[in-house]
């Protein structure tokens, strides 16, 4: 059985400071002095501690996530879009996800927007080459 992943207070606990200066260093938002934010880097390091982003979506109100809308994704020109998408989207601090739309009968479509709009998006992409 694999463990639950760390928290923020584990590597609080392991860097012997406080839960916000953890979140301190991982947003940039106050200054840390060098070596607390050294102690909490190598705690995030020996822990393999990684951000929940849906955690900090909350927080900061920003959405992280691009949807991009599509038919058939394994044609060259879709790949290439999707490609040099999700290269500038990362760029940008952004994740993308893709949602395939089966056919373009009404039902098809709005069941895939449905989906992508019921999460918190910053923005979805039309991809339409037919």
């Amino acid at each position: 059985m694999i463990g639950k992943p760390p928290t923020i207070a584990d590597v609080a606990r392991a860097a012997g400071v406080s839960v916000p200066t953890v979140s301190r260093v991982l947003t940039g938002s106050v200054p840390v002095g060098p070596k607390r934010r050294e102690l909490v880097q190598r705690a995030i390091e020996e822990l393999g501690y990684r951000p929940n982003a849906a955690a900090r979506a909350l927080v900061s109100g920003r959405r992280s996530m691009i949807a991009v809308l599509a038919a058939n994704t394994s044609r060259y020109g879709y790949a290439r879009t999707v490609e040099g998408i999700e290269e500038a989207a990362r760029a940008a601090g952004y994740m993308v996800v893709i949602t395939v739309v089966e056919t373009a009968e009404a039902y098809d479509v709005n069941t895939a927007v449905d989906m992508v709009l019921s999460h918190s998006v910053a923005g979805v992409i039309v991809l339409d080459f037919d």
